[in-house]
């Protein structure tokens, strides 16, 4: 843990990152993530990602309450076993639950493409707890907790409510009124066309908003934020593009520009390696026929 910049005598850290890792597992890591993409599309990025913080925010609730410290010391089965399967089995029934209300007004029911996928997603988070359960019986619930907070610590470092969030919101906001420290011309020019969108957002408000939990945020301004570079893949490991095309392809991200096309060269902004960018770009312009 310590490896991954999480110092397993914070407890209440440990216990966040667990809850987070509980939710990338069974929220996100399943049917739901189906849901999002083609061909069903049943909820927009904003949208998944503004459900995705609320069903952190129960969990980590209901773990901050039930989940005791001493909970790591070198114990295994009788009581400790207990109170995993009914901590592990209510952190499922939460997640699962087809009747909870997503932030959009939705139940996840409602969310789901039909009753039978509602159905599967049960299935799927069932399967996810009894995985859990069965590792707690073996090795302990404190091991089980370790093992969750290390996928958070690994995988989901870009989520609220881990102890990179904050970190992430200010560097975003840096960014956001200082395009340049992107040090891309595409990137660059591309934040400063979005962050036209948030004109008149006071900024410590929307710094506020963030931390609190995007799941509060208006998904127009979270929208925007994330095509901004809030989202994954843009403040951290962003591959640098050739300045020699971008002369190009900048006039696509004018505002003038028909939708269809400059939705086409948004979307490339976050193909990676840079040059799948820039085939995408030449796609978008009409130099280049697609592949295929």
């Amino acid at each position: 843990m310590r490896e991954l910049g999480v110092d397993v005598g914070e407890w209440r850290e440990v216990a966040d990152l667990a809850s987070v890792g509980m939710v990338w597992i069974g929220w996100r890591g399943g049917p739901v993530e189906d849901w999002h993409a083609v061909p069903w599309c049943r909820i927009d990025t904003p949208e998944l990602v503004r459900a995705s913080v609320a069903t952190t925010r129960a969990v980590r609730g209901m773990v901050r309450v039930r989940l005791p410290e001493q909970v790591c010391s070198p114990v295994a089965g009788g009581e400790s076993s207990e109170h995993a399967y009914e901590l592990l089995g209510d952190v499922g029934r939460v997640i699962a639950d087809p009747g909870r209300v997503l932030p959009d007004g939705r139940t996840v029911a409602e969310v789901a493409p039909s009753e039978a996928h509602a159905g599967e997603f049960v299935g799927f988070v069932d399967s996810v707890v009894r995985r859990w359960a069965a590792l707690a019986f073996e090795h302990g619930l404190c091991a089980v907790v370790l093992m969750l907070a290390s996928v958070a610590a690994r995988s989901a470092r870009h989520w609220w409510g881990t102890p990179w969030w904050p970190v992430r919101v200010e560097e975003f906001l840096r960014r956001l009124d200082d395009p340049d420290r992107w040090g891309d011309p595409l990137v660059t020019a591309h934040v400063r066309l979005v962050r036209e969108r948030l004109q008149g957002i006071d900024r410590r408000e929307l710094r506020r908003e963030l931390l609190v939990g995007p799941d509060r945020l208006d998904p127009t301004v979270l929208a925007s934020c994330l095509s901004a570079g809030l989202g994954d893949g843009l403040l951290v490991d962003r591959p640098r593009v050739a300045g020699t095309w971008f002369r190009d392809v900048a006039a696509l991200l004018e505002p003038e520009t028909p939708t269809a096309v400059r939705s086409r060269a948004e979307a490339a902004l976050t193909m990676t390696p840079a040059g799948q960018a820039e085939e995408g770009f030449r796609v978008a312009i009409g130099t280049e026929r697609p592949p295929g």
